[in-house]
């Protein structure tokens, strides 16, 4: 069974965080405005895969960028809790 935390960061970015012995993943509605859920998966036998750190003030960072390839084509990092975008 897997378990969930939810834990909603600085800047209206929320981090949906599961795992279990062989998934984990990440999941935030799109900071564009869209309304799309971005999920993204974290386990490191994963491809794509993503890094997640969360600092001592509880602000994630998220590498590489996040590059949405349907819907609204978004491009941005999240670094401390920020969404950077790529213009």
């Amino acid at each position: 069974m897997a378990t969930r935390s939810r834990r909603c960061c600085r800047g209206g970015i929320c981090f949906l965080r599961w795992t279990t012995e062989s998934i984990g993943g990440v999941g935030m509605r799109c900071p564009c405005g869209c309304g799309d859920t971005i999920e993204l998966l974290v386990a490191a036998e994963t491809k794509p895969r993503w890094d997640v750190t969360i600092d001592e003030v509880r602000r994630p960072t998220l590498h590489p960028s996040v590059w949405r390839q349907k819907g609204c084509r978004s491009h941005f990092w999240i670094r401390r809790g920020r969404v950077h975008w790529c213009w």
